[in-house]
């Protein structure tokens, strides 16, 4: 078993800086937006898994040799982390804007965002809805009745920051 650990740890180690180096060097050569990168670590991960598992399935390739490459270096090298990350950083980046890190800006391309979608559907297909307002503005467009249980008012400010052991705003 601390074979197993230490072959993990080991593999894991060599995974991540490579991760890293294929990223930077990829990134050099293409630039922009798009997460080249991160696409072709997933795929050349996936691949190497792919082939561990025929080896181990099909040609007696030892099962803790499969562990240590399979989760420890393949785990570190392809992580679904750095693929959400980048697809969310995409997202914001070409649907709102580029200075992430910039509070003021991001409100203000939501709110263009905001003024252009209300611009784009007709004013009668149209319903703008907070939480607070409950569940009449749904119910009359769906045209259903108001439950008579209350809305659910959940994941407000506090409930998120009591969750992460901070005290509410």
């Amino acid at each position: 078993m601390t074979t197993i650990w230490i072959g993990l740890v080991v593999a894991g180690a060599v995974g991540a800086p490579c991760r890293y180096v294929v990223d930077e060097l990829v990134h050099l050569r293409t630039g922009g937006v798009f997460p080249w990168g991160t696409l072709l670590i997933n795929a050349t991960g996936s691949f190497v898994l792919g082939v561990l598992t025929g080896l181990a399935l099909y040609h007696t390739f030892p099962n803790t040799s499969k562990v240590i490459l399979g989760t420890g270096f393949c785990g570190a090298y392809t992580t679904f982390g750095t693929w959400t990350f980048e697809t969310v950083r995409l997202l914001l980046t070409e649907r709102f804007c580029d200075r992430l890190g910039d509070r003021d800006a991001m409100i203000g391309a939501f709110i263009r965002h905001n003024d252009e979608v209300r611009a784009g559907v007709a004013e009668e297909r149209l319903l703008e809805w907070t939480p607070s307002d409950g569940w009449e503005p749904i119910c009359e467009r769906l045209e259903l009745e108001v439950p008579a249980e209350p809305f659910p008012c959940t994941n407000d400010t506090n409930q998120w920051r009591a969750g992460l052991g901070l005290p509410p705003v």
